[in-house]
């Protein structure tokens, strides 16, 4: 018996270690996360000549350059290169944006979709003229077997049947239409602009050093995009030279970027934003509607 218990007891703290070192390694990665910043720097060179090939380089690294990722073109187009510790890993299948969409926010089914757009209807104005429709469509069609088929009616069902398709998607659009005016949907549009702006702040490089020359086919777009652009870019003039070009259009130049990033607080925001129930609720069925 005492030899039984001693067992129960080195297992016990065997498992207590392992335990223990499964937290410690958690808490080390989150204290990464949170505390050793992502680096990012890239080129962008775009030729005078049509003929010329464009030039990209992108490079995003972290803990020391141990992760590094690498995004470039090369002959077939771009090519991605992604380093762990130095070894090269083979990219190849792997997750498609649905499948991450799909297991973050898995969709509905369609029984609870055709439930909820027959809430719509019903709240709508368009109930009222979509049952009148209805009542004279029933109305038509049981005419239409009492009097046989005429050339009227002939006529009449060609015209529908090649305007089918049509018909299809006003229904579709207004499907959509009723969907955007839920509140919960306005309420998760809303946070999702508020993610894209903070995601934007977050990671618009620091650096920005480089010269466009560019122009449009009207003068006045040109005038335009400089406009935006210095409004947009109030460092423009010391880092970002834009020699617009007002006789045609023209679109040259070199761009070097970087930044680093804490990804601490934007972990945060993501993660609450994939939590929040409006965000679901919407994200699980706008791909319905789409």
């Amino acid at each position: 018996m005492a030899v039984f218990l001693t067992i129960l007891k080195i297992a016990g703290f065997v498992l207590l270690g392992i335990i223990a070192l499964v937290l410690a390694i958690v808490l080390l990665i989150v204290t990464l996360v949170f505390t050793v910043p992502v680096k990012y720097e890239g080129h962008l060179g775009i030729p005078e000549k049509e003929d010329g090939k464009t030039e990209f380089h992108f490079l995003l690294t972290w803990l020391m350059k141990a992760v590094k990722a690498q995004l470039a073109t090369t002959e077939e187009g771009l090519g991605t290169r992604v380093w762990l510790f130095g070894k090269e890993l083979i990219l190849g299948g792997g997750m498609t944006i649905d499948d991450v969409l799909d297991f973050l926010f898995p969709p509905v089914d369609d029984e609870t979709i055709a439930k909820e757009n027959g809430e719509d209807l019903r709240n709508s104005r368009e109930f009222r003229a979509d049952f009148d429709r209805a009542v004279a469509d029933e109305a038509d069609f049981i005419e239409e077997e009492q009097h046989g088929e005429d050339i009227v009616t002939k006529i009449a069902d060609f015209f529908l049947e090649k305007t089918s398709g049509l018909r299809e998607k006003i229904r579709k659009l207004k499907k959509q239409k009723r969907f955007l005016a839920r509140e919960r949907v306005k309420s998760a549009l809303k946070k999702i602009l508020n993610l894209v702006v903070d995601i934007v702040k977050v990671v618009f490089p620091k650096k920005l050093l480089g010269y466009l020359h560019i122009g449009f086919d009207s003068p006045a777009d040109t005038g335009n995009f400089l406009a935006a652009a210095s409004a947009a870019l109030p460092l423009t003039q010391d880092h970002l030279e834009i020699e617009p070009d007002f006789s045609g259009k023209a679109l040259s130049g070199t761009l070097d970027f970087s930044t680093s990033i804490r990804v601490g607080g934007l972990v945060v925001r993501v993660v609450r934003f994939i939590f929040n129930k409006d965000v679901r609720y919407f994200m699980r069925r706008f791909r319905k509607y789409l």
